[in-house]
C-alpha cells in the first residue's frame, strides 16, 4: 500500500502526497528550493547545460555594456541604497528620541489619571487611606509631610525610607 504522507525536504513538515515521487510539497519557498537543487545537480553533471549557463550569463554582461560597468552601477546603487536605509534610521532614531522627551507621567498612566497634576519635587507622604479600586490598581489619598508636621510625630516608622510596595491580589 503507498504512502499517503511525505515529508518535505526543503520545509520539513508532512504533506499529503500527490504524486508518486512527491519530494516537495507546494509551498512557494519549497518549490524554489526544489528548482535550485534541480540547478545544481544539473550544472555539477550537465557540461552541455554548465557551458549554456556561462555562455547565457556572459551575453547578458556583454548587453549591459560589460562587466566593469554594470559592476560600478550596481555598487553605486547599493552605496544609494545603503545612505538612505542610514539616513531613515538615524531619522527614526531621532523621532523616537523626541517622542521619549516629550512623554509625561501623566501621558502614561490609566487613561482615568491622565489629568492628574503631576508633582515636580521629591517629598515624604503619609498613606491617609487606601482602598482597592480593581483587583490590580488601589486608590490611594496622600498628605505630604515634612519634618515639623504634627503627622510625624504621630508616626515612629519614618526613620528609614520606604522602598517599592508591592500589593497582592
Amino acid at each position: 500500500m503507498a504512502k499517503v504522507q511525505f515529508r518535505c525536504a526543503a520545509c520539513r513538515r508532512l504533506h499529503r502526497r500527490r504524486v508518486a515521487g512527491q519530494r516537495y510539497c507546494g509551498a512557494s519557498a519549497c518549490q524554489r528550493e526544489r528548482r535550485n537543487a534541480w540547478r545544481r545537480e544539473r550544472y555539477a553533471t550537465d557540461d552541455a547545460y554548465r557551458l549554456t549557463a556561462r555562455e547565457s550569463t556572459r551575453a547578458w554582461l556583454e548587453a549591459q555594456g560589460g562587466a566593469s560597468r554594470y559592476y560600478r552601477a550596481y555598487r553605486a546603487y547599493r552605496e544609494k541604497r545603503s545612505q538612505r536605509q542610514r539616513d531613515e534610521a538615524d531619522a527614526a532614531e531621532k523621532q523616537e528620541r523626541v517622542i521619549a522627551q516629550e512623554e509625561t507621567v501623566g501621558s502614561r498612566a490609566n487613561s482615568d489619571a491622565n489629568g492628574a497634576e503631576v508633582l515636580e519635587t521629591t517629598r515624604r507622604y503619609l498613606v491617609v487611606t487606601a482602598r482597592r479600586a480593581k483587583s490590580d490598581a488601589i486608590i490611594v489619598q496622600l498628605r505630604a509631610i515634612t519634618d515639623d508636621s504634627p503627622d510625624l510625630q504621630r508616626t515612629t516608622e519614618f526613620s528609614e525610607p520606604c522602598g517599592d510596595v508591592t500589593l497582592g491580589p
